[in-house]
Protein backbone atom coordinates (compact mmCIF):
# COMPACT_ATOMS: atom_id res chain seq x y z
CA UNK A 1 0.00 0.00 0.00
CA UNK A 2 1.41 3.45 -1.17
CA UNK A 3 0.77 6.64 1.05
CA UNK A 4 1.67 9.92 -1.06
CA UNK A 5 3.05 12.12 2.03
CA UNK A 6 4.10 15.32 1.27
CA UNK A 7 6.50 17.49 3.23
CA UNK A 8 4.23 19.47 5.87
CA UNK A 9 6.02 22.92 3.83
CA UNK A 10 2.80 24.95 3.92
CA UNK A 11 2.01 27.76 5.52
CA UNK A 12 -0.98 28.09 8.36
CA UNK A 13 -2.76 29.92 6.44
CA UNK A 14 -3.72 27.23 4.04
CA UNK A 15 -4.81 25.14 6.36
CA UNK A 16 -8.39 25.39 4.65
CA UNK A 17 -7.05 23.76 1.26
CA UNK A 18 -4.61 21.28 3.20
CA UNK A 19 -7.85 19.84 4.84
CA UNK A 20 -9.63 19.75 1.66
CA UNK A 21 -6.29 18.05 -0.51
CA UNK A 22 -6.38 15.76 3.05
CA UNK A 23 -10.17 14.45 2.48
CA UNK A 24 -9.70 13.65 -1.50
CA UNK A 25 -6.68 11.86 -0.47
CA UNK A 26 -8.80 9.68 1.99
CA UNK A 27 -11.68 9.64 -0.24
CA UNK A 28 -9.38 8.08 -3.30
CA UNK A 29 -7.47 5.61 -0.90
CA UNK A 30 -10.95 4.64 0.31
CA UNK A 31 -12.00 3.70 -3.29
CA UNK A 32 -8.96 2.03 -4.27
CA UNK A 33 -8.43 0.23 -1.26
CA UNK A 34 -12.41 -1.03 -1.70
CA UNK A 35 -11.30 -1.72 -5.91
CA UNK A 36 -8.81 -3.95 -4.58
CA UNK A 37 -10.95 -6.00 -1.78
CA UNK A 38 -13.84 -6.28 -4.67
CA UNK A 39 -11.13 -7.60 -7.38
CA UNK A 40 -9.22 -10.02 -4.78
CA UNK A 41 -13.00 -11.00 -4.30
CA UNK A 42 -14.43 -11.80 -7.32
Amino acid sequence: MRLARRPASHPPNQRQGSAVTYVALCVVSAIAIKKRFYTDKA
